[in-house]
């Protein structure tokens, strides 16, 4: 089956997924070291957008990041690092969400929202 958002995916980020969080170690990233992210291809929307993380709290989030369905999510938690073009920065994930139609007619896809 063909992915209607193929057209979409323009922008490749760099992820560190968060694995584990650690008690007085820090957090646990897969991988590790910050130099070698996984790229993960999608589409990136820079600016301002307030939403609600898994505690009810609204924060204001820096960016959001939507991607095929076919990839591994990207748990809250986890680091981003931008395209070059929007300032290349890292950022924690404080939201994530599946887009699923249920079998409708939408794309299904994963979306992100950042610090």
């Amino acid at each position: 089956m063909t992915d209607p958002l193929a057209e979409w995916w323009v922008h490749v980020v760099g992820v560190r997924r968060l694995a584990a969080i650690g008690g007085t170690g820090g957090d646990v990233y897969v991988p590790a070291a910050p130099a070698d992210p996984v790229t993960v291809t999608g589409l990136y929307r820079d600016g301002s957008k307030l939403v609600t993380d898994g505690n009810g709290k609204q924060i204001l989030s820096s960016g959001q990041f939507a991607f095929p369905i076919t990839i591994d999510p990207i748990p809250v938690g986890s680091l981003v690092t931008v395209p070059a073009r929007f300032g290349g920065r890292t950022s924690k994930v404080i939201t994530a969400n599946i887009g699923d139609g249920g079998g409708q007619p939408t794309p299904d896809h994963h979306e992100i929202a950042l610090l």
